[in-house]
């Protein structure tokens, strides 16, 4: 049985959320966590999970909380004014709500010819790779095999999902949150439960390297190459500056580099 500060992770995993099956393993750290047992008490525990859920309500919570968490921020890190509050919202809601901030950012502002262009440059580029290995003279013959056979698999994210636009696909997405005007910090704490639910639900299922929710934040400026799924991805973003290769070629480079 798996269990570390005098609690039970195991029963606590195996009943949230329902539904969910985990295979727990027997023993895992075990030393380190008679260690932690040994230093605390329950009650010392209990008053740390309770400090942190407290400081993490407070931003959403009355001026006067806020204001008790400032002090104690301006005792510990010095620092003095709050976060303009255009900022604290725009942040909030990108971080919180993340899918559905792109869906709006990329219907507003961005049209299938970017994405188009993006990604015929992107295959371009896969091209030449392609034909630099097939004729790169110090490669072996089994290192070109495994190198060509990987860039024919790689996978492309160029701009937005289709998902994004689709209303249906986004209500689906979104059905189990419960957003109130009037009720701010029950809001954040469905939006919460939605994504721990979401996560957990993930458990011991297959790697699915297609996900659009994965792809599906376009209101921020990214590019990289996963070694782990074997994709290129590229944001909406960087997809807008237009159909002269020249500049993408460039704008690529930078933050592949």
């Amino acid at each position: 049985m798996f269990q570390a500060f005098s609690i039970n992770w195991e029963s606590c995993w195996r009943t949230h959320p329902e539904g969910i099956k985990l295979r727990i393993l027997s023993n895992l750290g075990d030393s380190n966590c008679n260690f932690f047992n040994n230093l605390f008490h329950f009650r010392t525990i209990a008053n740390y999970l309770m400090w942190r859920v407290s400081m993490d309500s407070i931003p959403y919570l009355t001026e006067e909380l806020r204001a008790r968490e400032l002090k104690f921020k301006s005792a510990i890190s010095g620092q003095e004014d709050k976060e303009a509050r255009w900022k604290e919202c725009t942040d909030l809601a990108s971080s919180a709500l993340p899918t559905a901030l792109s869906a709006m950012f990329v219907r507003k502002y961005f049209k299938e010819e970017s994405k188009k262009s993006a990604l015929e440059l992107v295959n371009a580029i896969k091209k030449e790779f392609e034909n630099i290995l097939t004729n790169v003279p110090w490669m072996g013959e089994k290192t070109r095999e495994a190198a060509l056979t990987k860039i024919k698999t790689m996978y492309t994210h160029i701009g937005h999902p289709d998902e994004l636009m689709d209303d249906q696909k986004l209500k689906d997405f979104y059905k189990a949150v419960d957003v109130d005007d009037d009720k701010y910090l029950e809001s954040i704490l469905s939006i919460k439960k939605f994504d721990n639910d979401r996560d957990f639900n993930k458990l011991h299922l297959p790697v699915n390297k297609t996900d659009w929710i994965k792809h599906s934040k376009q209101a921020q400026v990214n590019a990289f190459y996963s070694s782990l799924q074997n994709s290129i991805s590229e944001c909406e973003l960087l997809a807008f500056i237009g159909k002269c290769w020249g500049i993408m070629l460039g704008k690529i480079g930078f933050f592949f580099s």
